[in-house]
């Protein structure tokens, strides 16, 4: 067999059951296995799978045949163009999630060394990416609410905790990922409820707060933060920018 007929085989099977990408998934598993980039293996589809290769081809395709993510099948996966290894204890990164760092980008020029705190980090993509692309920012990333505000001084929270109502539907490959990471309760704002009872307690407030969520919840974020003294500036996909008026 060679690598263009287990592509054809493997990408078959994944339509077969519904997956979109099947086509890339196939050809980024032989990438994987044979720690080449997308040229060589496209140069090399006449190549013969050895039956070692092949074991192991066969390993992480059926893993997606059974839905798992990529990233997790892969152990690591791509955000803002950085890559980032990935276990299956913490969420994939999102390519929605890329907006923090867009909106980011818009009010860093009136900031000179931030203290940021990436909230809920998960894998760090979200703080990392704004640590490589603003160094003089001091950030500290943080994956238990408790401790999100024990330094004495933050500017700019970036909040993309789990806010998922616990009964609305997630796709099979979601269904995966860490339950803890994704569920936020009844209408899955509770750990957000949590973080502004901690912030109501602080005399000094962060200046922004960067928040992520489902955009049929923009409504509810806005009526727990707003009698915090936080205003909404901005909306992009599912990001929220807020500022202490």
């Amino acid at each position: 067999m060679t690598i263009r007929d287990w592509i054809i085989k493997a990408s078959n099977e994944l339509k077969a059951i519904g997956i979109d990408s099947a086509r890339l998934d196939s050809q980024m598993i032989v990438e994987e296995i044979y720690k080449k980039n997308r040229a060589w293996v496209l140069a090399n589809l006449d190549t013969e799978i050895t039956s070692t290769k092949k074991q192991k081809l066969n390993n992480l395709f059926n893993q997606r045949l059974d839905y798992y993510p990529m990233a997790y099948i892969l152990g690591h996966s791509e955000f803002y163009g950085h890559d980032f290894v990935i276990s299956m204890n913490v969420l994939q990164p999102r390519p929605e999630s890329e907006d923090f760092i867009e909106i980011l980008d818009e009010i860093m020029e009136n900031i000179d060394s931030p203290r940021v705190a990436d909230v809920g980090t998960g894998s760090g993509a979200i703080g990392i990416t704004a640590g490589l692309k603003w160094p003089k920012m001091i950030i500290d990333l943080i994956d238990i609410d408790e401790l999100a505000l024990e330094n004495a001084k933050i500017d700019i929270l970036l909040c993309n905790l789990p806010y998922v109502p616990d009964d609305y539907p997630i796709n099979r490959p979601a269904q995966h990922e860490p339950k803890l990471a994704l569920f936020g309760g009844l209408d899955g704002l509770d750990v957000y409820r949590k973080l502004a009872t901690q912030l109501q307690k602080r005399q000094k407030k962060p200046l922004f707060l960067l928040i992520e969520s489902l955009e049929l919840q923009h409504l509810e974020i806005s009526n727990i933060f707003t009698p915090l003294g936080y205003k909404l500036q901005k909306t992009r996909g599912l990001v929220q920018l807020y500022k202490n008026v």
